[in-house]
């Protein structure tokens, strides 16, 4: 019987792919799951590949014992498809660049992979090349440009010396999908730049922008980013680690990318204000993180009639010298007038409000007109339907819960507030959900009689000192749920007619 189609189970050892060699008209080898070849012995792998001379494809994804492959790997001639994603394979023999009817190659998250061979632009009909994930790799082969037909390029990483300039991509009009453009620092000028093309890369949806270390000329980045997304027609955008003092022009003007819809700013060491992008039209996700060096948010950050019509999911992280944000001279229109979600996490400037996110903001009406850095200021009103968190406090919670007082917030989860002693329920008459975790100084929860609660939820976990619900009993008409997990210190349950 000949086999030609082979799914292997689990753990195969070396003495069970030995016999798989024998089966000389296999031509399709692949594993049922990450397991099955974690620990074969890499001369029994290469002894058994050696054999199968008309493999099409071959799947050794995961084999965390294979490091490199037989040096006459280039006689399976009619391989089609390899993947070694996920393996500890630390280069390739140069007799791969012969597999002339290779189609796909995946080598993503080999993460010991230190460069591709030096004719890979043999591969002729080559059309994806999944690198993402190759950390070591520190350039992509020369005349890789000559590959063509190749629609999937996750990554292209600019090399010092001897390696592609990113002007190789000019000539891969077919890229699709997503590429990941790292060590930019590496880029000669500008016009180098220019002959990547990617305004005529159509089917491209999403650049990733990215600098491992500062250039020497501190007005390298900015022409660099302008000319590469000159023209180009985009749905998301990463940049990385850009080095410039200044934003590129483009995000001055919305109309050089009004078709992105998903931003994220990451790294950027030398910047002090956040780039224009109030009037970008389709922009729905904003992410910002590590920008060091920004004080303030204002009114730059709208531009003159901005007011991120579409975006529904803001984030700011790691911002260690914010210390305020102000959109109160926007003029003539609210702001972000269909934001879902905001989150604010992990930045030093404002150690009260370390963390917010609003969700299910249907008919949001206003969003946070300053948040200065002891969160007094924080002002909000006329939303529906939201969520509020807020973890690692280390300030007064009691601000905060009097700003949040006059709003219609209906659900509020606090985490890790360790400043927290009493929180006073009877305050919130809208509320449908509470959770308070891990809340160690927390003893009690104020209920009073009068209207009844619309609480369908209240959860309290991780808070060891709680000790009773304080008032009258607690009063709702819609409650389902009441959980209280680690009470040690526990006296009484609240009476609840519903429950």
């Amino acid at each position: 019987m000949k086999v030609h189609h082979l799914v292997v189970t689990s753990h195969v050892s070396d003495q069970t792919l030995d016999s798989i060699s024998k089966t000389t008209h296999l031509r399709i080898l692949f594993p049922s799951s990450r397991n099955s070849f974690c620990s074969l012995s890499n001369k029994a792998v290469n002894d058994t590949v050696s054999k199968l001379t008309v493999l099409r494809v071959l799947n050794l994804s995961w084999c965390k014992t294979f490091k490199e492959l037989p040096k006459k790997f280039g006689d399976l001639k009619h391989l089609h498809s390899l993947d070694l994603s996920n393996s500890l394979v630390e280069r390739l023999p140069e007799s791969v660049s012969k597999l002339y009817n290779l189609q796909i190659l995946n080598l993503s998250s080999c993460q010991k992979l230190t460069q591709l061979p030096d004719d890979m632009h043999l591969l002729i009909n080559l059309w994806h090349l999944d690198i993402a994930g190759c950390y070591k790799m520190e350039k992509m082969p020369r005349q890789i440009g000559k590959l063509k037909g190749l629609q999937t390029l996750t990554t292209f990483i600019v090399g010092e010396d001897g390696g592609a300039r990113v002007r190789e991509l000019g000539e891969l009009s077919e890229l699709r999908g997503n590429i990941s453009l790292q060590n930019l620092e590496n880029v000669a000028n500008g016009e180098d730049t220019s002959k990547a093309r990617f305004a005529n890369k159509k089917k491209l949806e999403e650049l990733t922008f990215s600098w491992r270390r500062d250039t020497e000329d501190p007005e390298h980045d900015k022409p660099v980013v302008e000319k590469l997304l000159s023209g180009v027609e985009l749905k998301r955008l990463n940049i990385i680690g850009y080095g410039g003092m200044e934003f590129p022009n483009c995000f001055r003007n919305p109309n050089t990318i009004s078709s992105i819809v998903s931003i994220k700013l990451e790294r950027y060491r030398h910047s002090q204000s956040l780039p224009e992008l109030g009037e970008l039209p389709s922009l729905k996700t904003l992410h910002i993180k590590q920008l060091d060096g920004v004080v303030r948010v204002s009114k730059e950050f709208y531009r003159t009639k901005g007011n991120f019509a579409s975006l529904e999911s803001l984030s700011f992280s790691s911002m260690s010298a914010w210390k305020e944000w102000n959109s109160t001279k926007v003029k003539d229109h609210k702001v972000y007038p269909k934001l879902q979600e905001l989150c604010i996490s992990d930045c030093d400037g404002t150690p009260v409000l370390h963390h917010l996110e609003l969700g299910k903001c249907e008919k949001t009406q206003e969003v946070p007109q300053t948040v200065g850095c002891n969160g007094e200021a924080l002002e909000r009103s006329g939303r529906k339907n939201e969520t509020c968190v807020l973890p690692h406090s280390s300030g007064s919670s009691n601000s905060f819960l009097t700003k949040l007082q006059s709003t219609t917030l209906t659900h509020l989860e606090i985490k890790n507030c360790q400043v927290l002693e009493s929180f006073p329920l009877c305050s919130f008459p809208n509320f449908t959900h509470l959770d308070l975790v891990a809340c160690e100084n927390l003893k009690d929860i104020k209920v009073v009689y009068g209207k009844p609660l619309p609480l369908g939820s209240l959860s309290i976990g991780g808070c060891p000192n709680f000790i009773s619900f304080r008032g009258h009993r607690l009063k709702v008409c819609n409650s389902n749920s009441l959980t209280v997990e680690d009470y040690e210190k526990l006296e009484k349950l609240p009476t609840c007619p519903n429950l």
